[in-house]
């Protein structure tokens, strides 16, 4: 320290004495070194002052161009906005407190232990690629994705990630494995929803998924998991909560019939109660068909969907065919089409409850996927123009027959016309695990 005070003082002095001596010599006209430091320091302090200015230039934008801005940015780059500087981060701040962000499609490949994410961008209609900590996602809700770890013990931990602020809220309870055939399978926990977000936890939040010939469902009143076992000519092909209701739709494997059984999982314990059950509305049967050199193949996808803030139950039938040049094992096969939807709600009102066809969607979307489905208020959303009216998005998967692989597509279907169209995405070399829908938030 003594040093230092030594040095400057020493540098003091000799420039004192400069000046002295600059300004004593003949024909100096009164310049000095001290005048010099002086113009130095001025120059210094006028030029931040320029930088200053031209850098609140940028600052203080007005908030309409910013968030007009904002608006041709993806999610990413959107929060990234927010850290540039403090007006800009209040900008956002508040844009994000009022902003309904378009819904994404996440995709998850895996070969071997490599694990790639993507998400697919609706307004862009391309991918982005996405670095992240997560390799398998099971379902979403409002923003949040419902995650599943596998601990030492062979027990499942579950967690709610939202891959927007990077929170994460567990679920207080693990869930233990007896059947030593679903600890070994991979992945052991198919489908899974929830009854309302995490943030909101109350005493009537639950937590259902889909495990082999079970459902393991968790309730955050007493945060315990309990199971739902059915017969083994049953099988399970989707599920959704509503309130406390778990909807599940059966096939009865040994007639191909497909009916909805009702749980309240309110008064539910172990199997204790029977279910309610709901017969679904009538569709074509799955056919083959062949017609040399083709061979088709063509069926139905059911899934269940509900809406994001009313209390409503969707049904969506999703037709589908795929034609190979010689046999469903063939490798010349061509691509996945859609060739209809229908969309059917279930009227609570009426006794008994009965699903009534959806001719028009009013200012609602669906977006129907094999991870999940969801249906929000168009209305909801600031950049309308970029999602279609009386639509139905999907982002479905199927396997290959005899393969490691799955096809994915992504596209809308407009239910006022027959239009169908696909958007591109990269075609799979390994298993694509089922395309999730999520609607980021904060």
């Amino acid at each position: 320290m003594f040093s230092f005070l030594l040095f400057w003082g020493i540098f003091y002095l000799i420039v004192i004495f400069l000046s002295i001596e600059i300004s004593s010599s003949p024909g100096s006209k009164s310049f000095s070194f001290l005048s010099l430091i002086q113009r130095l320091w001025i120059s210094r302090k006028v030029r931040e002052k320029e930088e200053e200015q031209e850098d609140n230039t940028w600052k203080h934008l007005p908030d309409e161009l910013l968030e007009l801005i904002m608006e041709f940015l993806s999610v990413d780059d959107y929060l990234a906005l927010g850290k540039v500087c403090s007006p800009w981060r209040t900008i956002v701040t508040k844009a994000l407190a009022r902003r309904c962000f378009l819904p994404l499609v996440l995709m998850i490949s895996k070969k071997g232990r490599i694990t790639e994410q993507s998400f697919f961008n609706l307004k862009a209609e391309h991918e982005v690629p996405k670095r992240s900590q997560f390799d398998s996602c099971h379902g979403s809700i409002e923003g949040w994705m419902i995650m599943m770890n596998r601990n030492e013990n062979g027990s499942l931990s579950f967690f709610f990630f939202n891959p927007v602020t990077n929170c994460r809220i567990s679920v207080k309870s693990q869930l233990h494995l007896s059947d030593p055939l679903i600890q070994a399978s991979e992945p052991c926990m198919g489908k899974m929803v929830a009854s309302s977000k995490p943030d909101c936890y109350n005493s009537v939040f639950y937590l259902a998924g889909l495990l082999h010939k079970k459902i393991a469902y968790y309730r955050h009143l007493d945060k315990s998991w309990n199971m739902i076992k059915i017969k083994n000519d049953w099988d399970f092909v989707d599920i959704e909560i509503l309130d406390s209701k778990l909807y599940v739709i059966l096939l009865v494997v040994k007639n191909g019939l497909r009916v909805m059984v009702i749980y309240d999982l309110n008064d539910f314990d172990n199997g204790s109660r029977m279910p309610k059950v709901l017969a679904l509305p009538p569709t074509e049967m799955t056919r083959r068909i062949e017609n040399p050199p083709f061979f088709s193949v063509s069926g139905v996808m059911r899934h269940l969907a509900k809406h994001e803030t009313r209390q409503q139950l969707f049904l969506i039938y999703v037709k589908w065919s795929r034609s190979y040049k010689r046999n469903m094992f063939s490798e010349d096969r061509y691509p996945l089409e859609i060739t209809a939807v229908d969309v059917f709600k279930l009227d609570i009102n009426k006794e008994p409850i009965e699903w009534i066809k959806c001719e028009s969607l009013d200012d609602n979307v669906i977006f129907v996927g094999t991870g999940n489905s969801m249906v929000i208020s168009r209305a909801s959303l600031i950049t309308q123009d970029s999602i279609g009216e009386n639509s139905v998005y999907f982002a479905l998967s199927l396997e290959y027959p005899m393969s490691t692989c799955t096809e994915v597509r992504l596209g809308i279907k407009h239910l006022s016309d027959s239009d169908i169209k696909y958007f591109s995405v990269e075609e799979p070399v390994y298993r694509v695990l089922v395309p999730c829908w999520l609607r980021p938030s904060v």
